[in-house]
């Protein structure tokens, strides 16, 4: 598996679509947010835009950021949660919050308390259902 930044939000939609649209109804948040900023690529500043992706290339997970709001996720793995939180303590990268499907906010949680001693409240995006 293999951690990948991405500098702009038009290469990161492109790689991430095929996965954010297996659960769309779980992703729309993303999705909606990354469709704006095609329209208007200069909307926010500091992008947070990361996956993780398999030995064949394929993206199998997702995070994005629009600062000030929370870190977004799709279903994480615990490899890829600790990709994202040791990236942000390196790069000095502030995140006030984390909202995606239940098992990856939880996740996400209790490995920032661990390594950042930071803790969050979980929310779950309105909308979604397990």
């Amino acid at each position: 598996m293999q951690f990948r930044r991405y500098s702009d939000s038009k290469s990161f939609y492109k790689a991430v679509l095929p996965l954010l649209l297996q659960n769309e109804a779980e992703n729309n948040l993303m999705l909606s947010i990354l469709i704006s900023l095609l329209k208007k690529p200069n909307s926010y500043q500091n992008l947070y835009l990361a996956a993780l992706v398999n030995s064949q290339g394929e993206i199998i997970q997702a995070a994005m950021m629009t600062p000030p709001h929370n870190l977004l996720l799709t279903q994480t793995s615990e490899d890829f949660i600790s990709h994202i939180i040791l990236n942000a303590l390196e790069e000095s990268i502030p995140i006030p919050g984390v909202l995606g499907p239940n098992t990856s906010g939880l996740e996400f949680s209790v490995f920032m308390r661990s390594k950042a001693g930071k803790n969050f409240i979980l929310r779950e995006p309105k909308g979604l259902s397990n």
